[in-house]
């Protein structure tokens, strides 16, 4: 069985986790060895298997061999790209800390400025470019507020992260206390 190299060590502990393989320590093996430990248990999963399609959208044991085999869609990006989408997403981050004005950014019209927040708003799983949206739908100038598409399983570890914030904000908040303190020093 061929597994794509694109995969990542993470992606296969997904795998073994989603479909209950019986590995033991995989955390603690390498890719390589996770994927030997894949081939040897893939028989093992049977057709009760319960599909959790924020995780992956596999049904069963014949989509997870097709899926393995395959590209893995999350990491279709090359670097040249990512950099080429980081830098875009810097100049929109300057035109925002530019006080939204065209005169002092990189973008000659706002249309310029819409085509370019519009690539990288496609590209929801790089934080630089969500950060970059969320600071331009700010803008009064722009009408139509550009929505970030986020791939299901990095939407799934943005609302764990949040209710995960929720949840220990109220124990680590800053408490201000006002009145008359007397500092004394000797």
């Amino acid at each position: 069985m061929l597994f794509h190299k694109s995969h990542s060590k993470k992606d296969l502990i997904e795998v073994i986790e989603l479909f209950n393989l019986n590995i033991d320590n995989y955390d603690e093996l390498n890719k390589k060895e996770l994927i030997k430990e894949i081939e040897l248990h893939i028989n093992e999963i049977d057709h009760s298997f319960i599909p959790n399609y924020d995780i992956l959208p596999l049904n069963n044991k014949e989509e997870l061999i097709d899926y393995l085999a395959q590209p893995n869609e999350n990491k279709m990006i090359t670097i040249k790209d990512k950099n080429k989408l980081m830098l875009k997403a810097k100049k929109i981050l300057c035109y925002c800390k530019n006080g939204y004005d065209l005169d002092r950014s990189f973008f000659n019209t706002l249309g310029h400025l819409l085509d370019e927040a519009n690539d990288v708003a496609r590209h929801g799983q790089i934080p630089t470019c969500r950060r970059a949206i969320r600071e331009l739908n700010k803008d009064s100038k722009i009408t139509h507020k550009i929505e970030i598409i986020l791939p299901p399983k990095v939407k799934r570890e943005l609302d764990i992260k949040l209710q995960t914030k929720l949840i220990l904000g109220g124990s680590s908040s800053l408490k201000v206390e006002s009145g008359k303190f007397i500092v004394v020093f000797e």
